[in-house]
């Protein structure tokens, strides 16, 4: 009677391994579509022409000196990187209509003074 119980209940046991399974392996291989729509969240108009990025980066370190045993007991060391971004160019909001002349197929414009746009 024990070895029934302990063979139906292996049985079982081993009947919802294999369905969970077997819906675990059609849910992962289950695929999305791939065409879904493409949805705008925002629109910014930027009016900037941006002509130069300047990146930089500074590793400074500084700390007590003195003998190895020196250090490993009583010295302090502290490691500081910097890292900048600078982007300059010309701010289009600001070009007014008198400084764009147009002569048959020649336009020209006349941009105002470049300046930093981002830190």
């Amino acid at each position: 009677m024990k070895s029934l119980l302990k063979n139906g209940l292996f049985s079982l046991i081993l009947l919802v391994l294999i369905v969970f399974g077997i819906v675990l392996i059609v849910f992962i291989t289950k695929q999305s579509p791939l065409n879904q729509p493409s949805v705008v969240t925002q629109i910014q108009g930027l009016n900037r022409l941006e002509t130069i990025v300047y990146s930089v980066e500074k590793i400074v370190q500084k700390g007590d000196q003195g003998s190895v045993l020196q250090s490993f007991l009583f010295g302090d060391k502290i490691l500081f990187i910097a890292y900048g971004q600078v982007t300059a160019g010309v701010d289009l909001s600001k070009l007014k209509p008198d400084e764009v002349t147009v002569n048959g197929k020649n336009v020209s414009i006349q941009l105002p003074a470049p300046q930093i746009l981002s830190t």
